[in-house]
């Protein structure tokens, strides 16, 4: 029977207090991802002393439910549709040799373009880093959920990931790794996190 997390456990997960969640139930909970039963969570949570008593905690504390089957197929969907992006492409043939006979023919080389530093600079990179604290907060708390949704959706291989937002240290410790998170699942599905990161609302 796969679980899913409820809207209690977003809010447990970025309150990040040892008392509400120990690290043990932690791990587990970040696992539960709408496709995985509580049987394969111990599984892979095994080695860091994820035991039953941890997995009736968070059923019985209303930080698990039973996925529904639609959401069961909508989370397999998902995943699938990430596979095959970024499955990557046959190799082509490489072009062949030129022959020594043609290389009169060639043109001069032409000296590269200079490089846009301006345009090559990330929202991140733009944005002002003498932020309040009540802005990083703020942008924390918008990132957070976006960073842990994004990392779950790469299953077992996000699972080090995952858990790296989860020790993330706030704002800054988030923006250090929107980098990586950026480079598991492409540019296009990290758009959201880099607005939220850069202050930008939708």
């Amino acid at each position: 029977m796969p679980y899913t997390k409820t809207a209690l456990a977003s809010v447990a997960l970025s309150r990040r207090d040892a008392a509400t969640l120990s690290q043990r139930q932690r791990a587990a909970l970040i696992m539960f991802d709408g496709m995985r039963s509580a049987a394969e969570v111990l599984r892979h949570t095994s080695g860091l002393g994820v035991n039953t008593d941890d997995i009736a905690y968070l059923l019985n504390s209303g930080l698990l439910r039973e996925a529904t089957p639609e959401e069961f197929a909508a989370r397999r969907a998902a995943n699938s549709s990430f596979a095959s992006l970024t499955t990557p492409s046959p190799l082509t043939s490489p072009a062949p040799l030129t022959t020594p006979g043609s290389l009169s023919s060639l043109s001069p080389l032409s000296s590269p373009a200079p490089l846009n530093r301006t345009a090559q600079r990330s929202d991140l990179e733009l944005s002002d880093p003498a932020l309040t604290t009540d802005e990083q907060k703020r942008r924390y708390q918008a990132a957070y959920p976006l960073a842990t949704q994004l990392t779950a959706t790469l299953g077992l291989r996000g699972f080090r990931l995952n858990l790296a937002v989860e020790r993330a240290d706030g704002y800054t410790g988030l923006r250090e790794l929107s980098s990586k998170i950026e480079a598991a699942v492409g540019a296009d599905r990290a758009a959201a996190l880099r607005a939220a990161l850069a202050g930008q609302t939708p």
